[in-house]
């Protein structure tokens, strides 16, 4: 929980990620982003809810941010897939705000390393997804894939 929280640099990852998802969440919500879950995203919803119980039950954070990787990586697939496609698809912008952001994390944790892996493998595998989309939306990809003109 946030009062097992011991250093600043944590508390403050913790708060401004916390804002930034639930920001991302309530525009998405208002702009109506959203629609009805498809088969794949009920599956990973059910496993973030496992994955709550397993933080819930074991109380390390490391050990559920590892866990929620995989309906993460199941939930990112079809995203980097859309992209590696068309470019066009995403912008690079936010991607690589979410990018720095995740760097940022494992900056963090690298500073208060206290031996534990675990906590270093969500950021990671977080910068090499979210890195990935940024590199393939950028702007001299985009080019290549434009219309040739008739």
């Amino acid at each position: 929980s946030f009062s097992e929280v011991t250093d600043v640099p944590h508390a403050l990852l913790f708060m401004v990620g916390t804002f930034a998802s639930s920001l991302t969440f309530l525009l998405a919500l208002y702009w109506k982003r959203f629609g009805w879950p498809s088969p794949i995203e009920w599956i990973v919803l059910v496993f973030c809810i496992i994955t709550t119980g397993i933080w819930y039950e074991s109380k390390d954070a490391s050990a559920a941010n590892a866990t929620i990787l995989v309906p993460f990586i199941v939930s990112f697939w079809p995203t980097f897939n859309r992209v590696r496609r068309d470019p066009h698809n995403e912008t690079a912008v936010p991607w690589w705000i979410w990018t720095t952001a995740f760097a940022l994390g494992l900056i963090n944790n690298g500073l208060s390393w206290n031996g534990n892996v675990l906590s270093i493998v969500n950021p990671i595998v977080m910068i090499v997804c979210h890195g990935s989309i940024a590199f393939l939306s950028r702007e001299s990809r985009k080019r290549r894939f434009a219309p040739s003109p008739s």
